[in-house]
């Protein structure tokens, strides 16, 4: 498996608990050049509370967010990461809502994962805390629930549910400037924002430069017997609109296709996974208070 970071130190962290924080992970400069991105290419979507650049439909901004902040991310990224080059880059945007939270999800596999590894990295431009919307996610998730990820593809969690994971979650907490970067296994959400301002961070998607770009891919309301596997351009995530029209992925070559095979993890398997590898952290589960609520009831 290629190594991800440069840092012995902070690849070790990397892998087994799937995520790791960095301080300070970019200027006072720089956090305000990121502020001049968001604010020359300020998205108004008056039907989200909670919303990701490249979520856009048509026009100039997802490419100009794209561009403003991969100049600003990717050298920083790269002192960090072994030899990795951007997928895209986007602007994560939640304000002040009842319904601003993101459900519980994994993201997609851009690699062929039995040889590498992508992830993300989220940059607080906004110091995050308990009442503005901070990333949450499940730590060692990406070694329990390791299966594709995709395009239309089920939930690999989904026979436990994601309102029986909430009381396993590690709310991560940053200043303006760190990063948390996670394997795209990782099991991870972000809680709904009760403060009374705007929360920003900027995100930077990232893959080795050797890998092969792909996407995964089930055809929506066929059921999911049958994997695709797609070739996309690199450009791919800004010139399509995969989330709203997932079926851009099929205006890429196909590379190959293979049987979808169920991952069945039930909550009695991951209690004695987290208790095991994580003893000292992992010893006692109480139901956490969550801002989840508005999303799993809808």
């Amino acid at each position: 498996m290629k190594k991800t970071f440069k840092s012995d130190d902070i690849e070790e962290k990397f892998v087994k608990y799937g995520y790791t924080i960095i301080r300070n992970f970019i200027s006072q400069e720089e956090l305000m050049q990121l502020r001049e991105v968001y604010e020359e290419n300020k998205i108004i979507n008056p039907t989200k509370s909670f919303y990701v650049s490249h979520w856009i439909e048509g026009g100039s901004s997802k490419k100009n967010i794209d561009l403003g902040l991969q100049k600003i991310l990717v050298p920083r990224a790269q002192e960090y990461l072994d030899d990795f080059i951007p997928v895209f880059a986007a602007l994560s945007v939640k304000h002040p809502a009842a319904d601003s939270a993101m459900h519980l999800h994994q993201d997609w596999a851009h690699v062929d994962e039995e040889r590498y590894r992508s992830l993300n990295l989220w940059v607080a431009m906004d110091g995050t805390n308990e009442k503005n919307g901070a990333i949450c996610l499940l730590k060692g998730s990406h070694r329990l629930f390791d299966y594709v990820r995709g395009v239309a593809m089920p939930d690999t969690f989904r026979h436990i549910g994601s309102e029986h994971l909430q009381k396993y979650l590690t709310n991560i907490y940053l200043n303006p400037g760190d990063v948390v970067a996670w394997d795209h296994r990782v099991i991870h959400g972000s809680l709904t924002n009760v403060s009374s301002n705007v929360r920003l961070a900027a995100v930077i998607n990232m893959r080795p430069a050797e890998s092969q770009f792909l996407l995964f891919y089930t055809k929506p309301g066929a059921g999911c017997k049958e994997v695709e596997v797609y070739t996309p351009e690199r450009d791919f995530f800004v010139a399509y609109d995969s989330v709203n029209h997932p079926e851009d992925v099929e205006k890429t070559p196909l590379f190959r296709k293979y049987d979808y095979h169920d991952i069945n993890v039930q909550e009695a398997d991951l209690i004695n996974f987290l208790t095991s590898e994580f003893p000292n952290e992992f010893t006692k589960f109480e139901k956490k208070k969550t801002f989840f609520q508005k999303v799993f009831q809808r």
